[in-house]
């Protein structure tokens, strides 16, 4: 079975990263697990408050920005990542999967359909255009690519190598807000992008799929990087 890592991309949110992590690994069902905590330069400690709750035969991988921002953490863990294989579930330290998920379909699609790029799970804004499509006995909403600013989002997903091999690389140098719209942008303007999926079985609207959002009132949106 191929490794599927789990990426928490964190700063000093235990209390929300804490419940993140443990709902994943309570819920999100899959046979071979990968835990990358992506931190950004918390205190002395905070790490290792989160680790202690991963399962010890399950591995565990470290990556730290030392306050160079959410896309240099991202990046840096992303390509830990594909070192162990080209599928990731990556998400942020406030969100929570409320139900137990089996995400092998999803890991299956990404393994067999060379054109898919991500399977989001958060929720979905209404600017955009989909159409239905058929993969690995799944239907999906097929995002349609330039129809609204967010058929790319930030939000908790699963990404195949590919979709960074076509679109590059996080943004790095800025808040996560403004790392967000770059890549949004770079996705909707780059030719024959892979595509960006969403399960037809999986509601779409804010806090009705089985991903909850628990961090806004402690959001890090617009914090900018500490550079120097």
């Amino acid at each position: 079975m191929e490794p599927l890592s789990i990426i928490i991309t964190t700063y000093n949110r235990l209390h929300t990263a804490t419940q993140t992590l443990l709902s994943l690994k309570e819920n999100l069902k899959y046979g071979n697990r990968v835990w990358i905590i992506a931190d950004d330069g918390s205190p002395d400690g905070y790490v290792d408050q989160l680790t202690s709750l991963i399962d010890t035969q399950e591995r565990v991988i470290v990556t730290n920005a030392n306050r160079r921002g959410v896309g240099v953490s991202k990046n840096l863990a992303l390509k830990q990542a594909f070192l162990v294989s080209p599928i990731v579930f990556m998400t942020e330290d406030d969100w929570v999967l409320v139900e137990p998920l089996n995400v092998d379909p999803y890991v299956d699609t990404l393994l067999t359909q060379p054109s898919v790029g991500i399977i989001r799970c958060g929720y979905l804004s209404t600017d955009m255009k989909a159409s239905f499509v058929g993969y690995s006995s799944m239907t999906y909403l097929k995002l349609e690519q330039g129809s609204g600013v967010y058929v790319y989002s930030g939000q908790c997903s699963f990404r195949h190598e590919r979709f960074y091999n076509s679109v590059g690389y996080h943004q790095e140098g800025v808040s996560p807000g403004e790392e967000e719209l770059e890549m949004c942008k770079r996705y909707n303007d780059t030719h024959n992008a892979p595509e960006i999926l969403w399960p037809g079985n999986m509601p779409f609207h804010f806090q009705c799929s089985p991903f909850k959002n628990i961090g806004m009132d402690y959001s890090l949106n617009s914090v900018a990087p500490d550079v120097g």
